[in-house]
Protein backbone atom coordinates (compact mmCIF):
# COMPACT_ATOMS: atom_id res chain seq x y z
CA UNK A 1 0.00 0.00 0.00
CA UNK A 2 1.10 3.30 -1.02
CA UNK A 3 0.15 6.72 0.16
CA UNK A 4 1.19 9.68 -1.16
CA UNK A 5 0.98 13.46 0.15
CA UNK A 6 -2.56 12.30 1.87
CA UNK A 7 -4.68 15.23 3.63
CA UNK A 8 -7.20 14.51 5.36
CA UNK A 9 -9.85 17.38 6.63
CA UNK A 10 -12.85 16.90 9.81
CA UNK A 11 -15.83 18.51 9.81
CA UNK A 12 -17.59 19.75 13.15
CA UNK A 13 -19.69 22.67 14.57
CA UNK A 14 -16.93 23.99 15.11
CA UNK A 15 -15.82 24.05 11.00
CA UNK A 16 -13.24 22.36 9.90
CA UNK A 17 -9.42 21.36 10.89
CA UNK A 18 -6.89 19.51 8.83
CA UNK A 19 -5.65 16.54 10.81
CA UNK A 20 -3.38 15.08 8.74
CA UNK A 21 -1.29 17.18 6.41
CA UNK A 22 0.76 16.20 3.51
CA UNK A 23 1.62 12.29 4.58
CA UNK A 24 3.38 10.49 2.34
CA UNK A 25 4.56 6.11 3.81
CA UNK A 26 4.97 2.41 2.00
CA UNK A 27 3.39 0.33 3.65
CA UNK A 28 4.98 -2.98 2.47
CA UNK A 29 4.44 -6.60 3.64
CA UNK A 30 5.19 -7.54 7.25
CA UNK A 31 4.17 -5.19 10.16
CA UNK A 32 4.26 -1.51 10.07
CA UNK A 33 3.30 0.33 13.43
CA UNK A 34 2.32 4.10 12.79
CA UNK A 35 3.23 5.74 15.95
CA UNK A 36 2.41 9.22 17.57
CA UNK A 37 1.29 11.00 20.11
CA UNK A 38 -2.68 11.14 21.15
CA UNK A 39 -4.16 13.14 19.07
CA UNK A 40 -1.89 12.80 16.51
CA UNK A 41 -4.26 11.33 13.47
CA UNK A 42 -3.25 7.98 13.77
CA UNK A 43 -7.18 6.62 14.08
CA UNK A 44 -8.00 9.28 11.09
CA UNK A 45 -5.44 8.00 8.87
CA UNK A 46 -6.41 4.42 9.54
CA UNK A 47 -9.75 4.80 8.88
CA UNK A 48 -9.07 6.72 5.97
CA UNK A 49 -6.56 4.02 4.78
CA UNK A 50 -9.46 1.14 5.15
CA UNK A 51 -12.06 4.07 3.15
CA UNK A 52 -14.12 5.45 6.04
CA UNK A 53 -13.15 9.03 5.16
CA UNK A 54 -12.42 11.16 1.77
CA UNK A 55 -8.68 12.51 2.19
CA UNK A 56 -9.09 16.66 0.96
CA UNK A 57 -6.13 15.82 -1.06
CA UNK A 58 -3.14 12.82 -1.75
CA UNK A 59 -3.77 9.21 -2.77
CA UNK A 60 -3.49 6.23 -1.37
CA UNK A 61 -2.89 2.81 -3.94
CA UNK A 62 -3.81 -0.25 -2.95
CA UNK A 63 -4.08 -3.41 -4.89
CA UNK A 64 -5.26 -5.68 -1.46
CA UNK A 65 -8.53 -6.40 -0.18
CA UNK A 66 -8.97 -4.85 3.70
CA UNK A 67 -9.43 -6.05 7.19
CA UNK A 68 -10.23 -3.27 10.29
CA UNK A 69 -9.91 -4.07 13.66
CA UNK A 70 -10.68 -0.28 15.46
CA UNK A 71 -10.54 0.69 19.07
CA UNK A 72 -13.71 -0.05 20.08
CA UNK A 73 -14.80 -2.95 17.61
CA UNK A 74 -18.08 -3.36 18.39
CA UNK A 75 -18.83 -0.74 16.07
CA UNK A 76 -17.93 -3.58 13.43
CA UNK A 77 -20.49 -6.42 14.51
CA UNK A 78 -22.86 -7.07 11.77
CA UNK A 79 -24.51 -10.38 13.35
CA UNK A 80 -26.54 -11.40 16.17
CA UNK A 81 -24.24 -14.15 17.37
CA UNK A 82 -20.32 -14.84 17.59
CA UNK A 83 -20.59 -17.84 15.23
CA UNK A 84 -22.38 -15.78 12.23
CA UNK A 85 -19.62 -12.75 13.18
CA UNK A 86 -16.80 -15.55 12.57
CA UNK A 87 -18.49 -16.74 9.57
CA UNK A 88 -19.77 -19.93 10.94
CA UNK A 89 -22.88 -21.06 9.25
CA UNK A 90 -23.35 -24.58 10.42
CA UNK A 91 -22.54 -26.69 13.92
CA UNK A 92 -19.37 -28.14 11.38
CA UNK A 93 -17.63 -24.56 11.12
CA UNK A 94 -18.07 -23.87 14.44
CA UNK A 95 -16.44 -26.91 15.29
CA UNK A 96 -13.22 -26.40 13.18
CA UNK A 97 -12.92 -23.05 14.86
CA UNK A 98 -12.58 -24.17 18.45
CA UNK A 99 -8.99 -24.63 17.92
CA UNK A 100 -8.67 -20.94 16.51
CA UNK A 101 -10.83 -19.50 19.62
CA UNK A 102 -8.47 -21.55 22.04
CA UNK A 103 -5.29 -19.76 20.41
CA UNK A 104 -6.41 -16.36 21.01
CA UNK A 105 -8.31 -17.18 24.26
CA UNK A 106 -11.96 -17.80 23.74
CA UNK A 107 -14.00 -20.47 24.82
CA UNK A 108 -16.22 -22.44 22.03
CA UNK A 109 -19.14 -21.40 24.25
CA UNK A 110 -19.19 -17.72 23.13
CA UNK A 111 -20.33 -18.83 19.73
CA UNK A 112 -24.13 -18.64 20.49
CA UNK A 113 -23.76 -15.42 22.52
CA UNK A 114 -24.28 -12.01 20.76
CA UNK A 115 -20.35 -10.78 20.12
CA UNK A 116 -22.36 -7.75 22.24
CA UNK A 117 -22.38 -9.27 25.16
CA UNK A 118 -18.80 -9.92 25.34
CA UNK A 119 -16.13 -8.23 27.62
CA UNK A 120 -14.23 -5.51 26.20
CA UNK A 121 -11.07 -7.62 25.82
CA UNK A 122 -13.32 -10.81 24.45
CA UNK A 123 -14.84 -8.55 21.56
CA UNK A 124 -11.61 -7.09 20.50
CA UNK A 125 -10.02 -10.87 20.48
CA UNK A 126 -13.19 -11.73 18.57
CA UNK A 127 -12.76 -8.50 16.15
CA UNK A 128 -9.22 -9.63 15.47
CA UNK A 129 -9.87 -13.63 14.85
CA UNK A 130 -12.27 -12.35 12.24
CA UNK A 131 -10.27 -9.96 10.69
CA UNK A 132 -7.06 -12.43 10.57
CA UNK A 133 -9.72 -15.08 8.82
CA UNK A 134 -11.39 -12.77 6.68
CA UNK A 135 -9.45 -13.27 2.36
CA UNK A 136 -6.64 -15.91 4.41
CA UNK A 137 -5.93 -17.12 0.82
CA UNK A 138 -5.42 -13.99 -0.73
CA UNK A 139 -3.13 -10.91 -0.42
CA UNK A 140 -5.00 -8.16 2.02
CA UNK A 141 -3.94 -5.50 4.06
CA UNK A 142 -5.11 -6.28 7.92
CA UNK A 143 -5.05 -2.98 9.73
CA UNK A 144 -5.43 -2.43 13.65
CA UNK A 145 -5.81 0.22 15.80
CA UNK A 146 -4.48 -0.33 19.45
CA UNK A 147 -3.54 -3.63 18.96
CA UNK A 148 -3.45 -4.24 22.63
CA UNK A 149 -5.98 -1.94 24.19
CA UNK A 150 -8.32 -3.94 26.55
CA UNK A 151 -6.46 -6.72 26.53
CA UNK A 152 -4.36 -8.54 29.36
CA UNK A 153 -1.07 -9.76 29.02
CA UNK A 154 -2.04 -13.63 27.67
CA UNK A 155 -4.21 -11.39 25.43
CA UNK A 156 -1.41 -9.38 24.49
CA UNK A 157 0.67 -12.69 23.60
CA UNK A 158 -2.19 -13.82 21.60
CA UNK A 159 -2.42 -10.86 19.51
CA UNK A 160 1.51 -10.96 18.75
CA UNK A 161 0.95 -14.56 17.65
CA UNK A 162 -1.94 -12.99 15.26
CA UNK A 163 0.33 -10.18 13.97
CA UNK A 164 3.20 -13.11 13.39
CA UNK A 165 0.27 -15.38 11.22
CA UNK A 166 -0.54 -12.21 9.21
CA UNK A 167 3.09 -11.09 8.99
CA UNK A 168 3.14 -11.87 5.16
CA UNK A 169 0.77 -10.04 4.15
CA UNK A 170 0.28 -6.37 4.73
CA UNK A 171 -0.20 -5.61 8.30
CA UNK A 172 -0.70 -1.54 9.21
CA UNK A 173 -1.11 -0.88 13.24
CA UNK A 174 -1.41 2.03 15.46
CA UNK A 175 -0.49 3.15 18.45
CA UNK A 176 0.64 5.79 21.00
CA UNK A 177 2.58 3.70 23.81
CA UNK A 178 6.23 3.11 23.75
CA UNK A 179 5.78 0.12 25.60
CA UNK A 180 3.75 -1.51 22.95
CA UNK A 181 6.85 -1.05 20.45
CA UNK A 182 9.07 -2.83 23.16
CA UNK A 183 6.64 -5.53 23.74
CA UNK A 184 6.66 -6.49 19.60
CA UNK A 185 10.36 -6.55 19.98
CA UNK A 186 10.61 -8.81 22.93
CA UNK A 187 8.25 -11.42 21.06
CA UNK A 188 11.05 -10.66 18.20
CA UNK A 189 8.48 -9.10 16.00
CA UNK A 190 10.12 -6.89 13.14
CA UNK A 191 8.42 -4.34 12.08
CA UNK A 192 8.53 -0.68 10.27
CA UNK A 193 8.03 2.37 12.53
CA UNK A 194 6.38 5.31 10.64
CA UNK A 195 6.08 8.34 12.93
CA UNK A 196 2.79 10.77 12.58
Amino acid sequence: MQVEKLTVEMTSFDGSRQVISNFSASFNKGINVIYGPPASGKTTLLQTLAGMNRPASGEIRNQGRLSLVSQVPEREFLHSSCACELGADNPEDVKKLSEELKEIGLNISIMERSPWSLSRGEKKRLALLRAAREYRNCEKVLIIDDPFCDLDKNGCAQVAQILKDSSNNVVIVATNRREDLEFLKGKGLEYSLIEI
